[in-house]
């Protein structure tokens, strides 16, 4: 099952983020494995489920992004973005905001492993950590959290 990846602000809790994507409480602590589902700390990731084919594909603001990183590791363009969020200042992301997606990439994408470093990813794709860091707008190779998407520049779509 493909996931999206919420991070926790302050304030939130399993409750807010069940509702806010459509699930239940119950369905996200079994999904993420949370013995504690009323324990989280901002900063937490947490996986969405995706189950539906009719859902609206979703990008979830991470510390660091911008848009130009974010439509470039999509595959898509600012202008798509603003347009399709109704961004009236496209400079002005928070960590956690949802954006709404066009649809799903088209290129070919390696999702990282649990435990799978980007150098891994590298060496199954034939590739460099470099140039996937390059591919990706990534600037910090140790902070990919499992389930990471990840373009290769050597995969054609």
């Amino acid at each position: 099952m493909e996931t999206n990846l919420y991070i926790v602000q302050p304030g939130d809790s399993l409750w807010k983020i069940a509702r806010r994507f459509g699930t239940t409480v119950e369905e996200l602590a079994r999904f993420n494995g949370l013995e504690d589902p009323g324990h989280l700390v901002p900063g937490q990731a947490v996986r969405l489920p995706r189950t539906g084919e009719t859902e609206i594909p979703i990008y979830i603001v991470q510390p660091g992004d911008s848009l130009w990183k974010i439509a470039r590791r999509l595959g898509t363009t600012v202008e798509e973005l603003t347009k399709l969020n109704q961004l009236t200042d496209p400079e002005d992301l928070r960590p956690g905001q949802v954006l709404r997606m066009t649809g799903e990439d088209q290129r070919d994408c390696f999702v990282l492993g649990e435990n799978e470093t980007l150098g891994d990813a590298a060496r199954r794709l034939g590739t460099t950590a470099a140039a996937l860091m390059n591919e990706n707008a990534i600037s910090d190779p140790d902070s990919l959290p499992a389930g990471t998407r990840l373009f290769s520049p050597t995969l054609k779509g």
